[in-house]
């Protein structure tokens, strides 16, 4: 496995092919062109311990605008949020029936993802991820 890092946040995210952290360490120095940003080997347990997401492929390296739109008791707001990582979006609405937050590629799946959030349509997060679910 490897790690990405930026001197300005420290280790970002992991990957699990050298060639697809090469291409994040790319696009993240387009986006913080005055940072440092490198890769190097870490072990699962280590990505595990930094509790990175990680890049499954190099589609989830390629730098991509992200959306935030929230609800909060009615009140709707939102637009662009940042550039990062596709791999870094938030796959996930957070909040519940009156109070809701989600990330997408554009603003209409921002929003959608709310809606599923306050019509209870989305998956409770019970746990986070384990090493020994993979490794069994």
């Amino acid at each position: 496995m490897w790690t990405i890092y930026t001197s300005k946040d420290g280790p970002v995210a992991a990957a699990y092919a050298e060639h697809v952290a090469r291409a994040a360490v790319v696009g993240l120095r387009r986006l913080y062109p005055g940072d440092r940003v490198w890769h190097s080997r870490s072990s699962a347990a280590d990505v595990q311990r930094m509790n990175l997401e990680v890049l499954e492929c190099l589609e989830d390296a390629a730098v991509v605008q992200v959306f935030r739109f929230s609800s909060i008791e009615g009140v709707e707001s939102g637009g662009y949020h940042r550039d990062t990582l596709r791999g870094l979006v938030r796959s996930q609405g957070m909040g519940d029936r009156t109070r809701a937050t989600a990330e997408g590629l554009s603003l209409t799946e921002a929003k959608g993802r709310v809606a599923q959030v306050i019509s209870g349509q989305h998956l409770n997060l019970t746990h986070t991820f384990r090493l020994e679910d993979l490794i069994r």
